[in-house]
């Protein structure tokens, strides 16, 4: 009867360090691509924003270049009057 028993431990013991190593190794293999996930967001976020800064840039320029445009066309235009009246 012990022999049974402790073959029946022996087995219980087996099974649960087997299921804790393949939990473990889960875990691990999760916790990898949980890394890897979160850096790929990263790396996305971070050149969305480069991409959206660079474009901001950009934008302010041409939208500084065509404020200077319409001053100067403006006061083109206010000289013209001035001239024809």
């Amino acid at each position: 009867m012990d022999r049974v028993l402790n073959t029946n431990d022996d087995l219980k013991t087996k099974f649960d360090e087997k299921f804790t190593t393949e939990v473990n190794e889960l875990k691990r293999r999760y916790q990898k691509d949980v890394e890897l996930v979160k850096q790929n967001l990263i790396d996305v976020y971070e050149t969305k924003t480069t991409h959206l800064t660079e474009r901001r840039d950009e934008l302010d320029i041409r939208n500084h270049k065509l404020e200077k445009q319409l001053a100067d066309r403006s006061a083109a235009y206010e000289e013209l009057l001035t001239e024809f009246r």
